[in-house]
């Protein structure tokens, strides 16, 4: 199942020879390890993802069985130390090298197996743990004014509506890996969510 030496070597590899990670975990000893304790649609927490070995070797596996294991990868916003190659190359936490390897790993399966990769789910959506986007009323009475006012547009100025729209799945209890669709109608950005079930506008007027 390798070792630790030729795991760091294949992940500089999948960085076109950029060394980011001394130690990363073997991705063969892993998948190995899912074979024996998993089954086809398991869902696999790694409450310490580092540079997404785990997410790596699911990706690997799924491929040979045909199997649809998914991934909830976890990761504090660890920051790379500035001298690094890693951060020099943009990478300025831990989760970015992570998310970037897993991007090139999908691309080299979808490239090296064609006819197999075209059935696998090969992406995954990025969720940043952070505040709530809408501007909490307060009712200070020393505050008022200003209460009133921000209550005008109560989403905060540096949130998007895909903010508040992961906000609203959420609050509603609905699974994030739904698939959600843009669509224009009357004028106005419409998001469709898990192929009609729901339907979101969060357009001004």
């Amino acid at each position: 199942v390798g070792h630790g030496q030729e795991a760091a070597q294949n992940l500089k590899k999948l960085f076109n020879g950029k060394d980011y990670f001394d130690y990363p975990k073997s991705v063969p000893l892993i998948e190995r390890m899912f074979k024996l304790y998993t089954k086809g649609n398991d869902l696999i927490l790694d409450f310490f993802s580092g540079s997404g070995s785990s997410a790596h070797a699911l990706f690997n596996l799924n491929l040979l069985n045909s199997e649809n294991r998914n991934f909830i990868q976890v990761q504090l916003p660890e920051s790379t130390v500035e001298s690094s190659q890693a951060y020099k190359d943009g990478y300025k936490t831990i989760s970015d090298i992570g998310k970037e390897r897993l991007r090139k790993a999908a691309q080299k399966i979808a490239e090296e197996h064609p006819e197999k990769a075209k059935d696998l789910d090969l992406g995954f959506k990025v969720f940043k743990l952070d505040t709530s986007n809408i501007n909490a009323w307060d009712g200070t009475p020393d505050n008022l004014e200003k209460e009133l006012f921000d209550s005008v547009t109560n989403i905060k100025d540096d949130r998007t509506e895909e903010d508040v729209l992961y906000e609203i799945l959420l609050k509603y209890g609905l699974d994030l890996t739904l698939p959600i669709e843009s669509k224009e109608l009357a004028g106005k950005q419409v998001y469709s969510i898990g192929y009609g079930a729901l339907f979101i506008c969060l357009a001004d007027n």
